[in-house]
């Protein structure tokens, strides 16, 4: 596999009013084309910082950022969907194509394939308050999908849903990025989230964040949805590990 992005030696110190305040310490790693990585740690402890840092929000103190030759964007996609209730779904998806000025016939060409493919096609004039928790997720991925960026982040991309259709969500969002064939990261604070959609897991330690512990998930050659893979042997072996790597103080 080739590698798409290279994280060295990434560092973070915030200016507080009273102190310098270390968020992110000596975090080094590489993602591959393709790939899936899920990032797990306790609260606070700059998962969500780290990904504002590869995605150009926030300049590091220290260390480097590369991405590959030819890989050129990044895609954010956040807790909320964030529709506009006042934009139908087609007006919401095609947003970044108009603030970036590249309504080309071929993105739009593109956004009408992948609203089509994913079952929007129809509900295209419809708006925000019309759909269900699921198919708002959907258009916010389309609409992250829309100006092709080479790297998917996710942050908490499921958390504002409730449990079951958090679990669907899963499924389907997971179905779209694998047929699109995009690399993503994504931060969660739900460890089975985690082990259920990523190829490999990167566990964080306590503010500042380091690499705490790394692990290649592998459930066999069979191709499972993240929801069948929950119920595999595998998958509460994989869950106790990062578990107990994850420092939490009740």
């Amino acid at each position: 596999m080739n590698k798409i992005l290279e994280i060295k030696d990434l560092g973070l110190i915030y200016q507080t009013k009273d102190k310098e305040l270390e968020a992110i310490k000596n975090i080094s790693f590489s993602v591959n084309s393709g790939e899936f990585i899920g990032i797990v740690g306790p609260s606070g402890c700059g998962k969500s910082t780290l990904l504002s840092l590869i995605a150009g929000l926030i300049k590091p103190s220290k260390g480097e950022i590369i991405l590959s030759e030819g890989a050129h964007s990044t895609g954010y996609m956040l807790q909320k969907d964030y529709l506009f209730p006042w934009r139908t779904i087609w007006e919401y998806v095609i947003l970044c194509l108009e603030i970036k000025k590249a309504k080309t016939k071929e993105n739009i060409e593109k956004v009408v394939r992948l609203l089509k493919t994913y079952g929007l096609y129809e509900f295209r004039n419809a708006y925000p308050d019309e759909l269900s928790g699921g198919m708002r997720q959907r258009s916010a991925l389309i609409r992250t999908l829309a100006t092709d960026p080479d790297i998917l982040l996710l942050d908490e991309a499921f958390s504002a849903l409730d449990y079951q259709t958090r679990l669907a969500v899963a499924d389907d969002i997971y179905s779209i990025i694998k047929n699109e064939n995009k690399t993503v990261l994504m931060v969660t604070h739900d460890i089975s989230e985690c082990v259920s959609l990523a190829d490999r897991v990167i566990v964080l330690s306590t503010r500042p964040a380091v690499i705490k512990s790394e692990y290649k998930i592998d459930f066999g050659n069979e191709v499972l949805t993240p929801l069948q893979k929950r119920d595999r042997p595998e998958f509460s072996q994989y869950f106790n590990k990062i578990w107990g790597d994850i420092d939490i103080h009740v």
